[in-house]
């Protein structure tokens, strides 16, 4: 970790200096300086890094362990998508498109192949059903590093699970979508680990309007970093001018509903964008991801999709797996979501955030975590900017002007 050591230090006498000896992201070395600082102070029992969607964070989750020196680590995330990504980025492995991918700190040349073996850490990520109960228990107990959804650590959530019998032993707890903690599951699992250091990752340190609190006291804020300094600094995707379909007004298509007649203009508004993003950068193929409110819009919406030859599948609670399998291996343009993805998913290739569902002002963290599906950049020089789409009926425009990754945090459903 001498590279790693030596760009802390260099960011340290030089915030603004060239980055030459890893791939990493100046931010990120920054953020990682200000996380291994803060815990220098021994009052400082958690640590709060505010990093935009797209903007590193699972890289600062996988090296920290090292910058603070830590043996056993426990990384707590919101859902099982998440649990897998992570668990690529922390110890390498063959992702859902049957490719291998060499663990982050070797992608970004902290570490070398032939010594890998020396900092990458042989992980257990709770992702099957069975991954619970006794048999997470025992995991906990036995590995190093473990990766595990919230959902599946809680009494509440899991009834097989005895919280007084989960290991207390662990040096750092990586809390990743730490907007989530003020919620009932996650404060009761998180602060299980009382005597462990905490390290809070977040692209906003809000939960229903007010600052992330802990033991009753605001949050402070060791490292945060705007949305707009990474569009500026060439990390993630701009943002094109908002694209509202407009109320239906064409001819009626025979035995079709109103709603799927919008669902028919949306289609091809969203086609001719995929269309242009190709034509800007024909070496990729980019895809949409569609939020709707309810299951039966999902399917209706694919259907009407696939009607139209745009290669589409609903992914939600109940589907099949092999849905967002497919869509990963970019066999399908188009993933319609409800209630599954909302946040954290990882798939460059997207690069339009359909919003088919009313989303209140009050509840703006949900489109701004989703507009975050689109926003990554595939390649430095990727040309494309990120689109936001919706139809007219929705009334989506206040939100997309209010677009901040500072917006107030909620519960979202996560899957267990």
């Amino acid at each position: 970790m001498d590279v790693l050591d030596e760009e802390l230090d260099a960011v340290e006498l030089n915030p603004g200096g060239p980055i030459l000896k890893t791939g990493l992201y100046p931010h990120q070395t920054a953020c990682l300086g200000a996380i291994k600082r803060w815990f220098q102070n021994p009052v400082n029992e958690v640590a709060l890094a505010v990093v935009p969607t797209g903007g590193g964070k699972s890289g600062i989750a996988v090296l920290a362990p090292y910058i603070l020196n830590t043996a056993r680590v426990l990384v707590i995330t919101p859902s099982v998508e998440i649990t897998r990504q992570l668990e690529l980025d922390f110890c390498g492995g063959e992702n859902q498109r049957g490719q291998f991918i060499q663990p982050f700190m070797v992608r970004y040349g902290v570490a070398s192949v032939e010594h890998q073996s020396e900092f990458v850490e042989a992980g257990f990520a709770a992702l099957k059903s069975t991954d619970s109960g006794p048999k997470l228990i025992q995991k906990l107990a036995t590995h190093n590093l473990v990766l595990s959804n919230a959902h599946k650590l809680s009494p509440v959530q899991s009834e097989s699970i005895v919280l007084n019998q989960v290991p207390q032993n662990f040096d750092l707890v990586i809390v990743d979508e730490a907007h989530h903690y003020p919620a009932e599951t996650w404060k009761q699992v998180v602060d299980h680990f009382r005597h462990s250091k905490k390290l809070f990752l977040t692209a906003t340190p809000y939960h229903q309007g007010a600052r992330i609190r802990v033991n009753n006291v605001e949050l402070p804020i060791c490292y945060e970093i705007s949305k707009q300094a990474l569009i500026d600094a060439g990390v993630i995707r701009a943002l094109a001018p908002f694209a509202e379909v407009p109320h239906h007004r064409g001819p009626s298509i025979p035995n079709w509903t109103l709603e799927q007649m919008e669902y028919h203009d949306v289609v091809q508004a969203l086609s001719q964008i995929l269309i242009q993003h190709d034509a800007l950068d024909p070496t990729q193929v980019h895809q949409a991801m569609v939020l709707t409110h309810t299951t039966p819009e999902a399917d209706s919406f694919a259907a009407v999709a696939n009607s139209l030859q745009v290669p589409t599948l609903a992914y939600y609670q109940g589907s099949p797996d092999a849905n967002l399998t497919e869509f990963q291996k970019r066999n399908v343009r188009v993933l319609v979501v409800c209630g599954r993805l909302l946040e954290g998913f990882d798939q460059k290739t997207v690069s339009v955030a359909v919003i088919l569902r009313n989303v209140a002002a009050s509840s703006r963290v949900l489109f701004t975590q989703f507009v975050g599906r689109a926003v990554r950049k595939i390649h430095p020089e990727d040309p494309v900017s990120t689109v936001v789409l919706s139809h007219a009926k929705h009334k989506q425009l206040a939100n997309f002007e209010a677009y901040h990754p500072a917006d107030i945090a909620e519960v979202e459903p996560q899957d267990g």
